[in-house]
């Protein structure tokens, strides 16, 4: 989960471009290590994600960020 948590706090740049990249980055490590791990997202993590979905509020990529999210914590329960 160590590198989920780099991306997640590049979630809230202004930088359009850091902004995809950390995005699909997050994206992809939650496919491939879905809720591995997700007990161990610090609460700074969550507030940036939370931060990003108030950020960037086009459809497509809160739809991205939600999917991202729900896999991380899907292995919580």
């Amino acid at each position: 989960m160590q590198h989920v948590s780099c991306y997640l706090r590049q979630l809230t740049c202004d930088d359009g471009d850091v902004y995809e990249e950390a995005s699909q980055c997050v994206s992809l490590l939650a496919q491939l290590y879905g809720g591995d791990g997700a007990e161990h997202l610090q609460p700074e993590e969550l507030l940036s994600l939370a931060h990003a979905l108030q950020m960037h509020t086009e459809p497509r990529q809160q739809k991205l960020l939600l999917r991202a999210l729900k896999r991380l914590v899907s292995g919580c329960q």
